[in-house]
């Protein structure tokens, strides 16, 4: 696992030995990032069950201005910070132990409001991904025009959107599918 391109282009990754945590893979997220196009020195990233911190990372490589990267898991948390470290994107990030919900609704009492939020959570948590999908819209967690991106397994399917949220685009990747949703609000 590595940052694919950008200032950090090449950098080799650490990733959890938990098996409960995967990361997303390179050819994968070289194909997110085609689609996403250039990143602007302005945006900001929300990472959700960030697992390595890979994609934050890879936004940062790429020009974003800051990331805030999210997980539950100790083993994660600490890859995360070792990743930061080793690529020195130490004052461009805020790392979080806490869940999405309780970090979603931190954020939102700070006012903060996001041009990327990806969210990846383990694929057998269903019920997770309709709850912080939902829990985005309600508090308007992105910025006008901005991303929600959204990856699972091909067994979940995102069937209605509330608030400004509009599904853009889905695209498949074998057995993983990722969503790429707008908020359309201004």
């Amino acid at each position: 696992m590595r940052i694919i391109s950008g200032s950090k282009k090449g950098k080799r990754l650490h990733a959890p030995k938990s098996q409960s945590i995967r990361p997303t893979e390179d050819r994968i997220k070289e194909s997110l990032f085609n689609i996403l196009g250039p990143i602007s020195p302005e945006d900001t990233v929300l990472d959700l069950c960030s697992g390595s911190g890979a994609i934050a990372l890879e936004f940062l490589s790429r020009g974003a201005n800051s990331a805030a990267l999210v997980d539950i898991s100790k083993e994660a948390i600490e890859v995360i910070n070792k990743n930061i470290k080793e690529s020195g994107f130490e004052s461009n990030t805020r790392v979080f132990k806490q869940n999405a919900d309780k970090v979603i609704k931190y954020l939102y009492g700070e006012n903060e409001k996001f041009d990327y939020i990806y969210f990846d959570p383990p694929y057998e948590s269903h019920f997770l991904y309709e709850k912080i999908i939902n829990r985005i819209a309600e508090l308007s967690m992105l910025k006008p025009g901005g991303l929600l991106i959204v990856e699972s397994d091909s067994s979940f399917e995102i069937k209605t959107l509330e608030g400004n949220l509009v599904l853009e685009d889905k695209r498949q990747y074998r057995d993983t599918i990722i969503y790429f949703i707008r908020n359309q609000g201004d």
